[in-house]
């Protein structure tokens, strides 16, 4: 089975084992889309929408044609929207953990 980017979908040869990345840009992309998926600023915009938009348009003269930038970017929506579930249920674990260090103290 051959890994791909999360975010562009090119092969990861000759990279890390737990490399999710091909490139510091699409590093940098993932991380944008992060930052704007937890409601905060990032490269000068402030929602997912503008982002995206504004980066089909940057990515219009690349290699990539209408088709592999659309399924790119679909992978880089379900890579997040992954990697956001994977922290919520973290965050939950910690929540869970607190409550039952409170209900013990209080006993």
């Amino acid at each position: 089975m051959s890994r791909t980017c999360v975010i562009c979908g090119d092969p990861l040869i000759d990279r890390r084992r737990d490399a999710r990345h091909c490139s510091s840009r699409c590093r940098a992309d993932a991380w944008r889309v992060s930052r704007l998926l937890l409601g905060l600023c990032a490269h000068g915009h402030t929602n997912l929408t503008d982002y995206l938009a504004t980066r089909r348009t940057s990515a219009s003269g690349a290699a990539l044609n209408a088709l592999r930038q659309e399924i790119a970017f679909l992978r880089l929506e379900v890579a997040l929207a992954w990697e956001m579930a994977a922290r919520l249920d973290a965050v939950e674990r910690e929540i869970t953990a607190m409550e039952y260090e409170i209900k013990e103290d209080r006993a």
